[in-house]
C-alpha cells in the first residue's frame, strides 16, 4: 500500500510540473533586435517574450511561413495567432501578426497571451506603434550591426 501512495504522489507531482501555468514577465515583450520593451513593437517585427513556464521544452521551426504552434505552444495578439520560430520556458520568438490592429498606421496596444496544452498566461499589454526599427547587432553589448551576404556569411571588412 505505501509503494501505491508512493507512485501516485510521484505520477500527481509530475503531472503538476509538466501543467505549470506560463507567466509573461512585465515588460517581457520586446522587439528582437534590439529587446527594448519600452519602444513598443510593430506589426510584422520580429519579437522576443520572456518570462517562465513558457514552454516545456527547447524547440524551433523554420517553415516558411512559420507555424502558429510549436510543440503546443501558442501566441496571440488580441486574439490573433501570431507565427512562431523558437519556444523555450524563458523566451519565445515570434512575429506580430500584420492583422493586430485594425488600422497598423495607428499606434495602439496589444494584449498579449501564451498558451500551452490547456493553460494560458495572463494577458499582458504591449504598445504597438507604426513602425519600431532596430538593427540586429553583432553582440547585444556592442554597437556593431550584424550584416549577411546573400549566401549568408556575416559581413566583414575587406583584408
Amino acid at each position: 500500500m505505501k509503494s501505491f501512495l508512493f507512485y501516485t504522489a510521484i505520477l500527481c507531482c509530475n503531472a503538476a510540473a509538466q501543467a505549470q501555468t506560463p507567466v509573461v514577465s512585465a515588460g517581457g515583450v520586446a522587439n528582437a533586435a534590439n529587446f527594448d520593451p519600452s519602444a513598443g513593437v510593430a506589426p510584422g517585427s520580429m519579437v522576443a517574450i520572456f518570462g517562465t513556464s513558457l514552454a516545456s521544452s527547447l524547440s524551433r521551426m523554420d517553415t516558411v511561413p512559420l507555424s502558429i504552434s510549436i510543440a503546443n505552444v501558442s501566441v496571440t495578439f488580441n486574439g490573433v495567432a501570431a507565427p512562431l520560430q523558437t519556444v523555450s520556458s524563458n523566451v519565445i520568438m515570434a512575429q506580430v501578426p500584420w492583422n493586430v490592429l485594425p488600422d497598423p498606421t495607428v499606434p495602439g496596444t496589444a494584449s498579449v497571451v501564451v498558451s500551452g496544452p490547456g493553460i494560458q498566461s495572463q494577458a499582458v499589454t504591449v504598445p504597438i506603434a507604426p513602425a519600431t526599427p532596430a538593427i540586429y547587432r553583432f553582440h547585444p553589448w556592442t554597437t556593431q550591426a550584424m550584416a549577411l551576404n546573400s549566401d549568408g556569411t556575416l559581413t566583414a571588412a575587406l583584408g
